[in-house]
């Protein structure tokens, strides 16, 4: 049995039915265009305050369902305030997902353009010719340092309940070599001995303090790029909880 009142703009839907002996009562108090926006905006929401990985980000990312519910809405002349403010809210969620995949996409970059900084960075901190071996171990810690900055720093300005959220993701970078010169020259040097090289040696091919300087400075550039929140109208996330998941966790396994 349905009873249903129209109005203008909104309709009364009380539908009862049985199930399983038991009587079920749906109540829907808004008109159809308003439901499935404010569908979409719970989908937006729930992903930016719940998803601990990119694949489910994606599902709700490029804001299709919600800008296909948005066309639906009726011309602005035929709103009243209050449904002016509540569109005014859904567009407000449009342009939060656009700033986050603006941020992935930065994320994106930094991920495509760290190991060519680290060859270059450390090409020009040669001292002599090295063994093409040892270019290539420098190249690679020198990545490492410089994306294993960025992901602690990106960690560190993440919030309380991103920090939980995320506590039990894979990071994809080195951790514990700290953020400071001094912490990256010692994870320089612990590596540099790892992997049998001498550090005597070393100092007179190649010269270190200069990699780990100029791997500090161009991590700062990234850094840059995770600052800041983005604001939804009821909730914001640390642009660097969109970066740290671009650039710095194992992604599941589909």
């Amino acid at each position: 049995m349905v009873f249903m009142k129209r109005s203008a703009t909104v309709s009364t839907v009380v539908t009862a039915w049985f199930l399983t002996g038991t009587l079920a009562i749906m109540l829907v108090g808004c008109s159809a265009w308003k439901q499935s926006i404010a569908d979409a905006v719970t989908a937006a929401r729930t992903a930016a305050t719940e998803s601990v990985s990119l694949s489910e980000l994606a599902r709700v990312s490029d804001s299709s369902d919600l800008l296909r519910a948005l066309r639906n809405a009726p011309r602005p002349g035929e709103l009243s305030v209050e449904e002016k403010q509540f569109l005014a809210n859904a567009n407000a969620v449009v342009k939060y997902w656009s700033q986050a995949k603006q941020t992935l996409g930065l994320a994106d970059t930094a991920a495509a353009s760290i190991p060519d900084e680290a060859v270059t960075l450390v090409g020009a901190a040669f001292l002599k010719n090295p063994s093409d071996a040892f270019r290539t171990r420098m190249d690679d810690l020198a990545g490492k340092m410089i994306t294993g900055m960025v992901c602690s720093a990106a960690n560190d300005m993440l919030a309380s309940g991103e920090k939980q959220r995320l506590a039990n993701v894979q990071p994809a970078y080195e951790q514990g070599m700290g953020t400071t010169f001094e912490s990256m020259e010692a994870y320089l040097s612990q590596q540099l001995t790892y992997f049998g090289y001498d550090l005597a040696e070393v100092e007179q091919v190649v010269d270190v303090p200069k990699v780990v300087s100029a791997s500090l400075s161009k991590a700062k550039e990234y850094v840059a790029a995770a600052g800041g929140i983005i604001q939804a109208p009821d909730w914001q996330t640390q642009r660097a909880y969109f970066y740290y998941l671009k650039l710095c966790v194992v992604p599941k396994a589909a």
